[in-house]
């Protein structure tokens, strides 16, 4: 992801009407509680707590939508699927590495957005 764009606020400003301090809040929202979400996500995959960790990536999932970050970026949707599957462990490090690398990049766009409105 860090050669593209990887958020779309066309949902958000839809979501909002375009009202631009609705769009600041919900950015500001995401952008306070995500991270955090994200690093529950790395202890839980490094604790091989594989419920946390769905719990943790289901939360992320809604907020990424709401961010316009698609499910062929972020893989959110595959990870959480993955992390209940018994046979998917090993895969489960890369994919949470493809949704972290998503997620920083999601942040830095985020912050500009914010500067910008």
């Amino acid at each position: 992801p860090n050669n593209i764009q990887v958020t779309n606020l066309d949902f958000l400003k839809t979501f909002t009407k375009n009202d631009q301090q609705k769009q600041k809040k919900y950015i500001q929202i995401f952008l306070d509680t995500a991270p955090n979400v994200l690093v529950q996500a790395q202890t839980a995959l490094q604790n091989k707590n594989y419920e946390q960790l769905k719990v943790s990536v289901h939360s992320l999932k809604s907020q990424l939508n709401y961010m316009g970050v698609s499910e062929q970026i972020s893989n959110v949707f595959a990870l959480e699927k993955a992390s209940i599957q018994t046979n998917q462990e090993a895969e489960l490090p890369d994919m949470f590495n493809t949704l972290q690398a998503c997620c920083n990049k999601a942040f830095d766009e985020l912050r500009v957005v914010l500067q910008e409105l």
